[in-house]
Formats: structure tokens, C-alpha cells, sequence
């Protein structure tokens, strides 16, 4: 989720997602919902209770931004080498939240493992009566159109350190084939389970994806 580089200054997929949920927290308390907080990687770093009060709204605030400092331009090399592992996770966070909930999930579903793994965790979720929201983030420039220059690059994997040097327009129109599939595929399989499925590009305003989503929810409910 820091993509891209933040040494480099660009806004990455987690900026955008604290951003976004910054703003769903300030509608939901509008109405008078209570809401928490998660936040994971390879382990539950932090979750909270769900409250209504004005003072857990402020601290959850305080919370997303001591993320993005720590996540922050010069803590790349601090954040390397740290996985995700979202489809065990998710699987305790369906056991342990309030059944009925409403999870607003922010992902990029690029994981090194068993895509099959993550969506067995999300239809835990839906079994457990839960309405799930997720937001597809990814950078579609770069991350699906593979829009690089046609140069040498060296790639970083940002959660393991590997690298891999290559020139992008050797692989472009393989990439995006097989980019794309994976990525319907994802949409499909949430529409399967029902499940309030969101692109979410970062080089978007998030107001202009939000507001799809309210629209729709605001005609359904």
C-alpha cells in the first residue's frame, strides 16, 4: 500500500486510503453511527472499539496520522520487508467484530499468495451476516495501464525488497492482459458475494469515488 515510492513525493494507495476513510468517518458520524478502526499488516497493529463520541472520533484521526508518519517520505527502508498476510487476518476480524457490521475494507488485493485464501476470508465476512464495502485501490497508470517509459527500470517489491530489472515495453501487453483479467476477476467474485465493490484510483479525487458509491447506497436505501 505505499505505492507509489513516497520518497518520491507521489500521493501512494495508503495516503489515499486514510484520506477516504477520513471522510467516510466524518459522514458516518454525521449520522450518528458509530464507528472503529483496523489497521494490519502481517498482524493486527491496532483496532478499537466502535463509538459514536466526538473524542474516539479524534483519536482515530490521531491514529491515521501517526500511520502516515511512520509511513512517511525517508521510512521506506524502515517499511520494507513487511508483508501483508490480509486472508488470516480478515478471518479473525470476522470472528471478532460485531455481527451485523457494517467493513469497509481499503486493499489493493496484490498479495503474494492463494488469491483463493482472500476471498474464502471475505465469505466469512458475508456468513457472518456482516455488509462488506471494498475499496479496490491501485494506481491505474502505473499499475494497470503499465504506463512506464520505455527504458530500463529497476522494480522494487515494497513489501519484500526483491528487485527485478526489466524494460516495460518488453512485457506491457502481456502485463496488461494478465493485470486485467485478475482484476475482473476480483470484481466478479464480488459481485458473487454480494459484496459493495469499489474501484478506487488513487490518481482520482476521492470525493469523485466516493460518490458513486453514495449515490448508489442513497437510491438503495
Amino acid at each position: 500500500m505505499l505505492f507509489p515510492n513516497p520518497e518520491r513525493k507521489a500521493i501512494s494507495k495508503l495516503f489515499f486510503s486514510v484520506y477516504t476513510t477520513a471522510a467516510m468517518m466524518r459522514l458516518l458520524r454525521r449520522q450518528r453511527d458509530a464507528v472503529g478502526l483496523t489497521l494490519f499488516s502481517s498482524d493486527i497493529e491496532l483496532t478499537t472499539p466502535s463509538k459514536v463520541s466526538e473524542v474516539h472520533n479524534q483519536n482515530l484521526f490521531i491514529e491515521m496520522t501517526r500511520l502516515l508518519e511512520r509511513a512517511g517520505p525517508g521510512q521506506l527502508k524502515q517499511n520494507l520487508n513487511r508483508t501483508t498476510s490480509s486472508a488470516t487476518i480478515l478471518h479473525q476480524l470476522a470472528e471478532m467484530y460485531p455481527k451485523r457490521s457494517m467493513v469497509i475494507l481499503f486493499t489493493d488485493m496484490l498479495e503474494d499468495s492463494d488469491p483463493e485464501e482472500l476471498f474464502s476470508a471475505l465469505r466469512h465476512f458475508r456468513y457472518n451476516k456482516h455488509e462488506l464495502i471494498l475499496f479496490h485501490v491501485k494506481d491505474h497508470k502505473l499499475e494497470e495501464a503499465f504506463d512506464f517509459p520505455n527504458r530500463p527500470h529497476r522494480f522494487v517489491d515494497m513489501e519484500t525488497g526483491r528487485t527485478i530489472r526489466v524494460n516495460p515495453a518488453e512485457i506491457r501487453q502481456q502485463y496488461r492482459e494478465k493485470i486485467t483479467r485478475y482484476f475482473s476477476d476480483i470484481s466478479m467474485r464480488c459481485g458473487q458475494l454480494d459484496i459493495d465493490f469499489v474501484e478506487a484510483d488513487i490518481r482520482e479525487d476521492f470525493r469523485e469515488v466516493l460518490l458513486p458509491l453514495l449515490i448508489k447506497r442513497q437510491k438503495l436505501y
